[in-house]
């Protein structure tokens, strides 16, 4: 499998399948869409899991636009704290 867009292949592959949930907005990003120029997008965060984050559990942050389908590269952070 061939990723088409080398900005979102970090060598781990389609980061969906890590998602747990519904993605949820948070804020709104006074910046054009790369993609269609829509006005802003948003900030978008979802939990996910992955066997590379602390703890496995993490939530995922990215930004996309609600006009046309393109989304940011989804950076993953884990929510579990040092022991």
């Amino acid at each position: 499998m061939q990723n088409k867009d080398p900005l979102r292949d970090y060598g781990l592959g389609d980061s969906t399948k890590f998602v747990t949930s519904i993605p949820t907005v948070t804020g709104i990003v006074q910046e054009p869409c790369p993609n269609c120029g829509c006005q802003s997008v948003y900030k978008i965060e979802v939990p996910v899991n992955h066997p590379m984050l602390r703890g496995n559990v993490g939530h995922g942050i990215y930004l996309g636009c609600a006009a046309c389908p393109w989304a940011s590269p989804m950076m993953m952070t884990a929510t579990s704290v040092m022991g």
